[in-house]
């Protein structure tokens, strides 16, 4: 391998950067990257340069590696990890791809350099899907034109905060005759005012993909510490959603924020996979925990009795209440829940009635306040029961603690040891002449009701440590798909204290999953 060694500051002496330039040698594994952009370090893709074999054992590398550092993965329990599943194509399988502008030399769009935040101008990408890529192929030969000579269509600068434009999203699905569309959203600084231009680009987007095209949405850039709502995108042209077959499970309208798998050619083996896992029975209750738009509780709902829905956005409500009205799915319940901060919830009312429009002109503030409906107090549980009690945790600690210590003392007695709390402060002599008078004393407790008292003690343990699930019905199965981040350390201690029977991980960042999966296995 031939490297290049660059200084890259002079006063911090050795720290030097290294970049490879190529090999002498090719490997057994090594192939000629599909795509050209790979040697130019773009950090959309990683593994290129390798077989796809390859790709796979690497893939499978990184997993047990993320596991190897957790306490409870030991290399005894590597075969726990089953092989990764084979895309039946690594080209053009991707059904979203997310795209920046950058102003330099002119604009640029494309993807981040793999170790720097500027932008590899990129024209064509192989791992989009056919119609993706057309779709994408004309937002450049019409855009970026527009972007040179038109001052009206500006692209965002980071350093500065103005302009209009940040990055691209297109998102792919396939309906159930075959046909694959495309859903365009444009992520904007903002979308109150300035759309005109970018309107009249949609259009013109619109009438040069055709029906490959099924709309184009402007999408908020979110602000720190802030998720931009769903009322605040705007539908430029066509429709605001994709529809994609899940084939015997139904269909799932996909909106540009939507959380969904992204190897379209997998999607059936991932549902099947977590359907499997569920091992459902008619009688279960399932819990959705972040149930995004619905895409478990769709799974799950024709093969279980209830299922409970919990997410932390209104808006992912709405569309899942689509879903599941499209495919006439009617036992799921959804909860608003902030599951990352020791969770208050509230039950998600229908708001289909009384949302109608006059037609004779918008109505003043104080004529929607009088016409607005008023929501009644609900008879659900305004928080979920035992996610959190900080009271009660404590309490469970000291018990813990208690029970922890008399069973040293027992201990201690039976070796026939010195306590050292006993012991402190007197004579070593003094101590151990009253400790076979304490021993004795302990010794005429007959062992009937030494066992009668450990076991009401357990049973009172179990009693206070018991959730109690104050109309909702206790999950026989929960569907677990945090964010990248995990789940939080109330969510980890809930689901615990709870005993679940059975609980199906999907991940979307391994080291938190196994981080996650080792704090539930060390609790039990």
């Amino acid at each position: 391998m031939t490297l290049r060694v660059d200084r890259t500051k002079s006063r911090e002496g050795r720290k030097l950067a290294v970049s490879p330039l190529g090999t002498g040698k090719p490997s057994a594994d090594e192939r000629l990257p599909p795509c050209r952009h790979f040697d130019r370090h773009c950090g959309g893709c990683s593994f290129l340069h390798l077989s796809y074999e390859a790709q796979l054992r690497e893939k499978r590398a990184l997993l047990v590696s993320s596991a190897s550092r957790e306490t409870f993965f030991g290399s005894e329990q590597q075969d726990v990890l089953r092989p990764v599943v084979p895309s039946p194509s690594d080209l053009m399988y991707r059904n979203r791809s997310d795209f920046i502008f950058l102003l330099k030399n002119g604009p640029q769009l494309g993807h981040f350099h793999f170790d720097s935040p500027q932008v590899v101008d990129i024209p064509q990408c192989p791992k989009l899907m056919p119609a993706g890529r057309r779709v994408y192929k004309a937002v450049r030969e019409r855009l970026l034109p527009i972007l040179k000579a038109n001052r009206e269509l500006t692209i965002f600068n980071r350093l500065s905060g103005t302009g209009l434009l940040k990055g691209l999203t297109i998102r792919s699905a396939v309906d159930r005759d075959g046909v694959e569309r495309v859903l365009l959203g444009f992520v904007c600084s903002q979308t109150v005012c300035n759309l005109d231009a970018l309107s009249h680009l949609s259009q013109a987007l619109l009438e040069d993909c055709g029906p490959a095209l099924a709309g184009v949405v402007a999408v908020p850039m979110a602000s720190p510490g802030r998720e931009p709502s769903e009322a605040e995108e705007v539908v430029l042209a066509g429709a605001g959603h994709v529809v994609q077959s899940l084939g015997s499970f139904g269909d799932l309208q996909i909106s540009i924020r939507t959380s969904f798998p992204t190897n379209a050619l997998l999607l059936a083996s991932f549902c099947n996979t977590v359907v499997e896992a569920a091992a459902l029975q008619p009688h279960h209750v399932v819990w959705d925990i972040f149930s995004g738009s619905g895409l478990f509780s769709l799974l799950m709902g024709r093969q279980c009795r209830k299922v409970f829905a919990f997410d932390s956005r209104p808006e992912n409500f709405a569309e899942m209440e689509k879903n599941l009205s499209f495919n006439g799915v009617e036992n799921v319940t959804g909860y608003v829940a902030d599951l990352s901060s020791r969770a208050l919830s509230k039950h998600v009312p229908s708001h289909s009635d009384g949302n109608e429009c006059r037609e004779d002109g918008e109505l003043s503030d104080e004529e929607a306040s009088e016409t607005s409906p008023r929501v009644e107090p609900l008879t659900y549980p305004q928080r979920i029961p035992g996610l959190y009690d900080e009271k009660e945790e404590t309490r469970r600690r000291q018990q813990h603690l208690n029970r922890v210590a008399r069973e040293a003392l027992k201990l201690l007695e039976r070796e026939g040891l010195q306590s050292p709390v006993a012991g402190a402060g007197h004579e070593t002599g003094e101590a151990f002449v009253r400790h076979p008078e304490r021993k004795a004393v302990r010794e005429n407790r007959s062992n009937q009701e030494e066992g009668q008292e450990v076991e009401q003690s357990d049973d009172s343990e179990q009693d206070n440590d018991a959730i109690e699930f104050e109309g909702l019905e206790p999950p026989d199965v929960v569907i677990l798909q945090p964010p990248r981040l995990g789940c939080d350390k109330a969510l980890r201690r809930w689901l615990r204290r709870a005993a679940i029977p059975r609980i199906v991980y999907i991940s979307r960042h391994p080291p938190r999953m196994f981080r996650d999966i080792g704090a539930l296995t060390y609790l039990g």
